[in-house]
């Protein structure tokens, strides 16, 4: 069945300045052509703004049968309409100012619209992926920091092989460990996730994500461990269990403490938080396994060889292949896991501090499982010397591929739920249980959806009348209010005072 949505009325704001941008702008107005039209500073809204005022998802324009509606959506500097800091959902009428950050939006109705208003601007949004990704990504600056800190680890690794001046490992460690969890950084930063979120909370959780957890892992898994995995080529699947165990427990204990702050408190904020961690834990680990990498293959061809210039360069090189595959397979690793785990504690906790619910522990069991299949990876068992170094290559990234690509479905789930759920404002009701919205996740494609056509907005006459009291809109022959039979005024006429 076709269930088809109408506009109670042709509508539109009008957004002075140039600190926002939308694609429902129609003859420089943002055209109200969706049955909600979303404010915000975060990308992803309908109308985003650069203004540090706003919040990432600020306010929210509806459509209702009575007329249009705004909602702040528990904003940290609040919606203001007509002087007035609204409190839940407030009617619009035309003429009506409505105060975002330091920007005011004027509401008003179409004095004249045609019925193919819409499709222009709706028609912007089905351009083709590539061109939109363009369109929207060419201007940031993530893509040209990572581009720019490639570069410079391809040339220091080159000029280090060539001149061995052994000064140069901390570089080449510090540029391949920090180039992807810094660019992740970036690249959230420009995507205004962090607003309303202190840019020196970020700062301490990549960094207590990094000492901390990577201390905390540290200290637990030699307790845990058997003593002989460290001569083992192989982790079996039960010492990967622990180290996914440790591990993923070491870098929650990092971000647990932002569990009293009591401006972050969504879904969408732990899923945050636990990114930044898992990164910093990352990028350390990163630069600690690039170092065992260059002692262990200078070690192993010392003892073959009486040439220390030989040992050095099998180090180099056993460093440098550990970490471009280090450095490749870093947006599926640790930085997901902990993102899952930490958007499910924040998910799940409500108004308390911290719950640990059943969603907690299958969010945490999730992770600790990709782990293990990324730690253990059985193929790499079948791999000798002898292998073809194609092949090699293929079994290593294919695995890594596979797992990573299954935490980042998880991940994807967490994401549209959080940002779903700040879209709705803090009246949200509490979210199904965890493994419940998984499954319906799952089976999602499954399930036919009812289609939603959006109509054009009607034509409407010069003038239309409305109700400043019950804020209902009327035709122009009309003279009085059905509901309270008070009189009506013109539609582009300004509110007047109660």
């Amino acid at each position: 069945m076709r269930q088809v949505i109408g506009p109670p009325y042709p509508a539109t704001l009008t957004i002075p300045g140039s600190s926002w941008r939308s694609s429902l702008v129609y003859q420089d107005k943002v055209v109200l052509a969706r049955p909600s039209v979303q404010i915000g500073r975060m990308e992803g809204n309908d109308v985003v703004f650069s203004d540090p005022l706003v919040s990432r998802h600020h306010a929210v324009i509806r459509w209702t049968p009575s007329g249009y509606e705004i909602e702040d959506l528990g904003s940290a500097n609040g919606t203001i309409v007509s002087g007035q800091r609204i409190q839940g959902r407030v009617f619009l009428t035309p003429g009506q100012t409505i105060q975002i950050g330091t920007t005011h939006l004027l509401f008003t109705v179409f004095d004249r619209v045609e019925s193919v208003a819409v499709g222009p601007i709706l028609s912007r949004r089905r351009e083709s992926a590539l061109g939109f990704f363009i369109r929207t990504e060419w201007p940031k600056q993530y893509w040209r920091i990572f581009l720019l800190g490639l570069v410079a680890y391809l040339i220091v690794a080159e000029v280090l092989l060539l001149t061995q001046n052994l000064h140069l490992v901390p570089l080449e460690l510090l540029l391949a460990s920090c180039l992807i969890p810094v660019v992740f950084v970036i690249f959230c930063f420009e995507q205004n996730a962090f607003a309303d979120m202190p840019f020196s909370v970020v700062s301490i959780t990549f960094t207590s994500g990094a000492i901390l957890g990577l201390t905390i892992a540290a200290i637990l898994e030699p307790l845990l461990l058997p003593p002989t995995l460290s001569s083992s080529s192989a982790i079996p699947f039960t010492s990967a269990l622990l180290i996914g165990l440790c591990e993923e427990t070491a870098k929650v204990v990092a971000v647990l403490w932002f569990l009293r702050d009591k401006r972050l408190r969504s879904e969408l904020d732990g899923l945050i938080l636990g990114a930044a961690a898992g990164m910093g834990f990352a990028a350390l680990e990163t630069a600690g396994y690039g170092f065992v990498a260059f002692l262990t293959g200078f070690v192993n061809s010392l003892s073959s060889s009486s040439s220390t210039t030989i040992a050095i360069d099998a180090g180099l090189n056993q460093m440098n292949h550990s970490l471009v595959l280090r450095m490749a397979l870093a947006v599926f690793g640790h930085g997901v896991w902990t993102a899952i785990v930490c958007a499910a504690i924040w998910r799940d906790r409500g108004q308390s501090t911290f719950r640990l619910t059943f969603g907690v522990i299958l969010a945490f069991s999730i992770a600790v499982i990709l782990h293990a299949l990324w730690d253990w990876a059985p193929l790499t068992q079948y791999l000798s010397d002898s292998t073809n170094p194609l092949t090699v290559v293929v079994v290593v990234l294919g695995w890594f591929a596979l797992i990573g690509g299954i935490g980042l479905l998880v991940l994807s789930f967490f994401l549209r739920e959080a940002v779903g759920r700040a879209k709705l404002g803090p009246n949200t009701p509490p979210p199904p249980p965890l493994l419940q919205a998984l499954l319906a996740e799952i089976l999602r494609p499954f399930r036919g959806r009812p289609a939603v056509q959006t109509l054009a907005l009607p034509a409407i006459p010069s003038q239309m009348r409305y109700c400043p009291r019950c804020q209902l809109m009327y035709p122009q022959d009309q003279q009085t209010c059905t509901r309270c039979q008070g009189s009506l005024v013109s539609a582009g006429s300004p509110p007047q005072s109660p």
